[in-house]
């Protein structure tokens, strides 16, 4: 009689819910479907992840029109790129026609704007992680030991 193993991530329409709030907040997906230390982790990196883009070159180097495949890739990363753009329109209405608005050099804000695109896309990493992990076609690796393999000559 074979035995199945169940998936301990399938939890049916939870496991959506999860990859919904994963998108909006990075790490949250992982957490409510219990993978607590996943979820702490994905939460810091992608969190600092931005932040760092931020503070290199506030909230100016979001949603720039002249670099959309990085404006793209920056809402990936949920509710910091929805907030921070919102604070962008409200705070800099007309920031659109200005060159460089941060008012650092253009090598600056392209760094961060690469910071805050890379903590997107590596928030749809997580992502993918999380959907192989809810649709069980993915196991997180057991952290136990293998066994010992016998050394030559020994049976």
């Amino acid at each position: 009689m074979a035995t199945t193993q169940s998936n301990p991530y399938d939890s049916g329409i939870k496991g959506y819910i999860a990859i919904a709030l994963g998108w909006f907040i990075p790490g949250a997906g992982h957490w409510l479907l219990g993978d607590h230390k996943r979820g702490i982790l994905f939460f810091i990196s992608i969190h600092a992840l931005f932040l760092t883009g931020l503070l290199m070159g506030s909230v100016l180097v979001l949603n720039r029109p002249d670099e959309q495949l990085w404006n793209y890739s920056e809402m990936m990363a949920g509710w910091p790129t929805i907030v921070g753009d919102r604070l962008k329109t409200t705070l800099y209405p007309d920031v659109d026609d200005i060159d460089h608005p941060s008012g650092y050099s253009p090598m600056i804000e392209d760094a961060a704007t690469a910071y805050c695109g890379v903590a997107g896309m590596l928030n749809l990493l997580v992502l993918i992680d999380l959907f192989l992990l809810v649709s069980g076609d993915h196991q997180p690796q057991s952290t136990n030991v293998p066994p010992k393999l016998p050394a030559e000559g020994e049976k």
